[in-house]
């Protein structure tokens, strides 16, 4: 498949950062401000929590940062990396780490038995999210182009993973399931990060 013009991949990465950051944004504004509307897209619906509000707003920072600051976009990576890290870790061990900003998701009960927490797909989704911003300073082989590729067909495929997993409705079946569950808005991020990694990758290669 023939890449598009370099001026058209630019412009979609762009434009992905902005939806990316607007969307972490409002999330955020939207816990802190205690309006539910903000943090779901119709009321029921799982909500996005304020890490993963946060995690969209560093990765769409970093699709908008010009290419001569690649040290902040690969300190930003690193960041993602470690946080969601340990995020895994909690669902890993079962533990609590006190990096899930619990107190802020406090006066809204939507079911999650660890206030706060991401899901475990949306965890792993912004760890490769970090890790492709690490290694986007150093596309200077065929074996960092292809990872990058391969990074965002991953994020790509847990995204709509994420999508899928709402049409077969899993909280009928399993009752852990929503407070385990990504979504649908992060789900709608996580492609939108992809599409906007890739862009943003073919565009400078």
């Amino acid at each position: 498949m023939p890449i598009p013009p370099v001026s058209t991949l630019s412009r979609t990465s762009r434009w992905a950062g902005i939806a990316l950051l607007v969307l972490g944004c409002n999330t955020m504004l939207g816990w802190l401000l205690r309006v539910p509307a903000m943090v779901e897209i119709v009321k029921g619906l799982v909500p996005m929590v304020f890490n993963t509000g946060l995690g969209f707003a560093l990765a769409g920072l970093c699709l908008l940062l010009p290419g001569r600051m690649q040290a902040l976009r690969t300190a930003i990576g690193c960041i993602l990396v470690v946080l969601c890290g340990l995020t895994l870790a909690e669902h890993i061990a079962d533990m609590r780490l006190g990096i899930d900003m619990a107190w802020v998701h406090h006066w809204y009960d939507y079911g999650n038995t660890r206030p706060g927490r991401m899901a475990p797909n949306t965890a792993l989704g912004f760890v490769l999210i970090g890790a492709v911003f690490v290694v986007l300073r150093r596309v200077e082989s065929h074996a960092a182009a292809y990872t990058v590729v391969v990074l965002s067909f991953c994020l790509l495929t847990i995204g709509l993973t994420g999508l899928v997993g709402y049409m077969l409705a899993p909280d009928l079946l399993f009752g852990w399931s929503r407070s385990a569950r990504m979504a649908i808005h992060t789900a709608l991020g996580m492609i939108t990060a992809a599409i906007g990694i890739w862009t943003r990758w073919a565009g400078s290669s």
